[in-house]
């Protein structure tokens, strides 16, 4: 055994005597209210920010995710409200529709043809005149826009309507439709040669009648009947069409004809008599 006894350490050390109070003030370091105001600044910084951006990023997720959908259903509601008649309804239902870039299109246009059922026809060419901004190469834009403007007496406008449907596509709807705005504006030369143009395309009963009373408006009233014939082989059980070719009739001098054409006209308009079937009570 060494001769020297291995030095232990002491399990109980000694405790260090409290620091007096006077001790612990004076390690204290004193803080203005403007550092601690910046120390408040710099930790609402720290936590604010990041929870602001989250936040952020959760709206936009939620608005781009949810918004589509709910957009959507707006507009098949609104859809079926308005094929039921609901106008009011549905142009409250369409109005979420309008603001999602998927369904904004159709959500216009359907907003516009719902102010059209309700007689606000210049709300409804503010929609159509949105919905051509989208869309400035789609003709049945234009075609919608010209009869709204037709309808709100717009005629010059229908007329630039048309004129750009012409360019798109060059239709036979589209000379008959400007030719209509031409015998509105007074001008039967013009729009005899745009009835002219839409029956080189195709025949149709509204282009011979149309044109058949421009002829007759400047006294051209055997060219009128000539196109009120080839009106009538299309749609021989038009009144309209045996009316306009009796005015032409009188006005040449053939009043036996035009009485005929009269009593036609008057015989397709008479409203039928609902067939009433004869029902045998049985004897008791």
């Amino acid at each position: 055994m060494s001769k020297f006894r291995q030095s232990r350490p002491d399990p109980h050390p000694p405790l260090e005597a409290p620091m007096l109070a006077s001790e612990q003030a004076a390690n204290l370091v004193p803080m203005t209210a403007e550092e601690f105001a910046r120390l408040k600044r710099q930790k609402i910084l720290r936590w604010g920010i990041p929870g602001v951006v989250v936040a952020i990023a959760l709206g936009v997720f939620l608005y781009r995710f949810t918004l589509p959908v709910d957009a959507q259903n707006s507009y098949i509601a609104a859809q079926k409200l308005f094929d039921s008649g609901k106008y009011p309804d549905a142009l409250s239902a369409v109005e979420r529709a309008t603001r999602d870039r998927t369904q904004r299109v159709r959500a216009l246009q359907l907003r516009a043809a719902i102010y059209q059922s309700l007689h606000r026809t210049e709300e409804a060419l503010t929609d159509i005149g949105r919905v051509i901004e989208l869309q400035p190469k789609e003709p049945g834009n234009y075609r919608d826009r010209a009869q709204l403007n037709l309808d709100a007496g717009h005629v010059e406008k229908a007329l630039a309507d048309y004129t750009k449907l012409i360019e798109i596509e060059n239709g036979s709807a589209d000379y008959n439709g400007r030719g209509l705005c031409y015998v509105k504006l007074n001008q039967p030369q013009r729009a005899i040669e745009d009835f002219t143009r839409a029956l080189e395309h195709s025949q149709s009963v509204e282009s011979h009648l149309q044109r058949g009373l421009a002829y007759a408006s400047i006294g051209d009233h055997k060219k009128a009947i000539e196109d009120f014939d080839a009106a009538m082989e299309l749609a021989p059980s038009s009144s309209a069409i045996y009316r306009a070719r009796a005015n032409s009739l009188i006005q040449l001098g053939d009043r036996k004809a035009a009485e005929k054409d009269r009593d036609k006209a008057m015989s397709i308009e008479k409203p039928q008599q609902p067939i009433i079937e004869q029902v045998t009570v049985p004897k008791r």
